[in-house]
Order: structure tokens, then C-alpha cells, then sequence
């Protein structure tokens, strides 16, 4: 209960600035930061991508190196149409040991911004990390396809049909 009760306190003095306590505040200001991140990701998901991104903007900014905080920082801004500020953290993204879909993530704001080579560059790079994966091959078709490269986006397309014939 102890614990508990300062985790809690700790998790409202990161929330308000504090490194509260100062006798523990790396080990709980870690496990606060956790916590905080963890909600956020759960609030994306519910749809309250206001507040989660406030939350990961924050968390970002305290603990630049979390790069599983940063990828999903910049996926909820994707999933928000902020897809130039998302893009804007590429450059800080270790993309060599993110999982896929913050990849994915990455290369569907190139293609909403209509960076076509940057975002097939991506969906290649996806494919090429995480070759079981449907889904980058799909974005990958739809990047051809906006790029007006409709030949390879429909050999792409009828490979994928009789890879997956069962998957619409």
C-alpha cells in the first residue's frame, strides 16, 4: 500500500513538475512516467487523442531517449492528421527497432503529405523488417497507386490477392 500510495503522489508531481520524492525521484519518476504512458496509449485508443497527446508530448520532452514513447507519439499525431509534425520526429525515430506499425505510421503521413518517394521508401523499409506483414504491402499499393505508378501498384495488388485469397 505504501508503494502504491508513492507511485500516486509520484505520478501527480511529474504531472505538475515535481521530482518528488527527492530521495527515490529517478525510480519512481521512471515508474510514474510509465504509468502516464500507459494511460496515454490506452486514452489514443479510446479516442482521446487530446489528452494523449499532451500526455506523450510531455513524456517526449522529459525522456527524449523512450523511443517507444516518441514512435507513439508520432503515431497519434498521424492518427490526428498532424502529419507534418509526426514526419517532423523522423529524423529522431531509431526506425532500425521500432515495431511496424510506427513504420507504417511514419509512412502514411509521407503519403497523406504526398511524399510519395518518402513514403514507399518506408512501406519498403516496413516490408523489408517485417516481411509476415499485410498491412504495409497495402500501403505500399495505395502509395504507388497516388503516385500514379498504377502498374506496379497492380502487379503489387494481384500478388497480394493470390498470397491472401481469402482476405478482401
Amino acid at each position: 500500500m505504501k508503494h502504491m500510495l508513492m507511485v500516486s503522489l509520484a505520478i501527480l508531481a511529474f504531472a505538475a513538475g515535481s521530482a518528488y520524492p527527492a530521495d527515490r525521484a529517478d525510480v519512481v519518476t521512471v515508474e510514474a512516467a510509465n504509468a502516464l504512458y500507459r494511460n496515454a496509449v490506452k486514452d489514443a485508443r479510446a479516442g482521446k487523442t487530446t489528452e494523449a497527446l499532451a500526455m506523450l508530448r510531455s513524456l517526449v520532452e522529459r525522456f527524449p531517449e523512450r523511443q517507444d514513447m516518441l514512435g507513439d507519439y508520432a503515431v497519434v499525431l498521424g492518427w490526428t492528421g498532424d502529419h507534418a509534425t509526426a514526419l517532423a520526429l523522423l529524423d529522431r525515430i531509431n526506425r532500425a527497432s521500432v515495431p511496424s506499425y510506427v513504420v507504417e505510421g511514419l509512412a502514411n503521413s509521407a503519403r497523406r503529405l504526398q511524399r510519395y518517394d518518402l513514403a514507399e521508401s518506408l512501406y519498403r523499409e516496413a516490408i523489408a523488417r517485417f516481411p509476415e506483414r499485410v498491412e504495409p504491402q497495402i500501403g505500399l499499393a495505395c502509395t504507388l497507386a497516388d503516385a500514379v505508378k498504377l502498374d506496379d501498384a497492380a502487379t503489387l495488388i494481384e500478388r497480394l490477392r493470390a498470397k491472401y485469397p481469402r482476405r478482401i
